[in-house]
């Protein structure tokens, strides 16, 4: 029999239960993004969102181990990452609150919209060139204003984590512009085994409701964070910057990326970590 089918899953008390409470802390978000956060100084802000990021991953059971991760983020910080789920940005905002750039539907997602709307988050408009020129604007205001790292996904859309999409170069433009530091991020999300899970993907035309349900489902996921080495914008196009980060979180997850390959053929950077590493802190308690 298939070891998929073997893997246990949660009984409908747990379910219902991680519902519940997703669904009041979900609604509790909305408040106090919408009546307490505007109030606050921008570190209880930042306070805010760790906590509630992190309460969100624990209703959900799911365990971040954290690899190399910095004590800190320099003032103008490009974090760019491969992208899986929509858990992703409260993964990243449980380890260091940011800005984040994502596609401008997903205002319309029930509460979470709402969430991502009032705190900050930097939306684009696919498929226009006026919609990227004004996203590359407001990336290149967040960065100069060094209050929070800036995360993009440049692959553009999400994948089940076996495979990386190209990295497109267009929002990385601001990190040249900004002389920003680019700090490449690799998620990989596993099961208690250790093995790669598609259990928190989000692809495809599955609805968000159809996401929650399957991951309520699991027992446990584990989200690795690798946090790769940093370079400067400065010092590279965001032709070369899209592809090195490409090449590194796919050397990171054990991925084979031809078109990064290609792309980065006869230029080495350095040695990216291993799958198989220890993580330095493995965050379980976030």
């Amino acid at each position: 029999m298939h070891a998929a089918a073997l893997r246990s899953s949660t009984g409908y008390l747990t379910r219902a239960a991680r519902i519940l409470r997703l669904g009041l802390h979900l609604a509790n978000g909305v408040f106090l993004a919408g009546v307490v956060y505007p109030r606050c100084s921008s570190e209880r802000q930042h306070a805010m969102i760790q906590r509630w990021s992190k309460r969100l991953l624990a209703i959900l059971n799911i365990k971040l181990h954290c690899y190399d991760l910095p004590r800190a983020l320099p003032a103008k910080c490009l974090l760019v990452a491969n992208h899986v789920s929509w858990l992703d940005i409260f993964a990243i905002s449980a380890v260091f609150p940011a800005t984040f750039v994502a596609k401008a539907e997903i205002r319309a997602w029930p509460f979470l919209g709402k969430l991502c709307e009032r705190t900050g988050t930097i939306f684009i408009e696919r498929g226009t060139s006026r919609g990227a020129r004004r996203a590359q604007r407001e990336i290149a205001q967040a960065l100069h204003r060094g209050i929070r790292p800036v995360v993009v996904y440049p692959e553009g859309t999400t994948t089940l984590g076996g495979d990386l999409k190209p990295f497109r170069p267009a929002l990385l433009q601001s990190a040249v512009d900004t002389a920003a530091r680019i700090h490449p991020l690799a998620l990989r999300y596993v099961d208690s085994q250790g093995e790669r899970t598609e259990d928190a993907a989000w692809v495809g035309k599955a609805t968000l409701l159809a996401s929650i349900a399957a991951i309520v489902r699991q027992p446990e996921i584990v989200l690795e964070l690798r946090f790769l080495a940093a370079w400067s914008g400065a010092d590279h196009t965001r032709r070369e910057i899209a592809a090195r980060a490409q090449t590194v979180i796919s050397r990171a997850l054990g991925i084979e990326c031809e078109p990064a390959r290609a792309a980065c053929q006869g230029a080495v950077w350095f040695q990216a970590a291993r799958p198989g590493r220890h993580p330095r802190m493995a965050a379980s308690a976030l």
